[in-house]
């Protein structure tokens, strides 16, 4: 399944948040060289990504630390970040893509206020969705982050930016409401 492959993908020295590898010989080149060196060590090819990743963490823990960081500012950066063969003027250039900027900014400060409003009025009503929605975005910080994959957290962010939204009005912050639109 490529499993530690992908992790690896993401937490190596040349990782840079999101996929960085292409598809075809770029891809499938430290894949397949993953494998003979897995069977020199007479060990699985997931095994050996899985220790590749460990030793990145182990010896560059700054680095490492600053991937993270790196790759949790990606997750929420509004641009749809580059993914596969995927041209940087196809993502970037495209109306449809500038429209989605827009929302998902708006969409993120509705969010936040709904983290915020679910906090203090103690809603647990999602809290299944919740659980989710936070294993998405940390699945994605520990992996790659790129624009498909990152429409899994739609739903969430939606849940989220209508319990914001709620929150806004039923808590008289009528005038932040008006201004965001709402």
């Amino acid at each position: 399944s490529n499993s530690a492959y992908n992790l690896w993908i993401g937490n190596n020295p040349d990782a840079t948040g999101g996929c960085y590898l292409r598809p075809g010989k770029m891809w499938r080149t430290p894949l397949e060289n993953g494998k003979s060196e897995a069977r020199k060590h007479g060990i699985s090819e997931n095994r050996f990504f899985l220790k590749k990743v460990t030793d990145f963490y182990i010896h560059h823990p700054a680095e490492a630390a600053s991937l993270l960081l790196k790759k949790t500012g990606l997750l929420f950066y509004p641009y749809e970040p580059i993914a596969g063969a995927d041209s940087e003027a196809l993502i970037r250039d495209t109306n449809v893509q500038l429209f989605g900027n827009a929302f998902f900014v708006m969409l993120l400060c509705f969010a936040g206020c709904g983290i915020f409003f679910a906090i203090k009025d103690q809603r647990n009503d999602f809290s299944d969705f919740y659980i989710l929605t936070a294993s998405i975005a940390i699945g994605l910080i520990l992996t790659v982050v790129s624009g498909r994959y990152r429409q899994s957290l739609m739903p969430g962010l939606l849940l989220l930016g209508a319990i914001g939204a709620v929150g806004l009005k039923k808590h008289a912050f009528w005038l932040i409401a008006a201004v965001l639109g709402i």
